[in-house]
């Protein structure tokens, strides 16, 4: 694992293919842009929400300037991130 990326799941336990998803697409953004500092993404199950829960992916991103944060939010875990 990539000590630049930390990745959380948060009401659920990360599978190693969840896992291995999540830090491709980290790896991604780190290819393509040197300032990025450390990249952080987590993973959230509300299943409360809808009939299987509701998935919900939020990166923060640390760089020399202003963090980036973005989300997004589905009811599959890999399309969430």
């Amino acid at each position: 694992m990539n000590d630049k990326i930390i990745l959380r799941g948060i009401h659920l336990a990360l599978t190693p293919a969840l896992a291995a998803a999540m830090e491709k697409k980290a790896g991604k953004l780190l290819r393509h842009s040197a300032r990025i500092i450390r990249l952080r993404i987590d993973l959230d199950h509300d299943r409360t929400r809808g009939t299987n829960g509701l998935f919900a992916a939020k990166g923060h991103v640390e760089i020399d300037g202003p963090d980036i944060i973005a989300s997004a939010a589905s009811e599959d875990g890999y399309k969430s991130v």
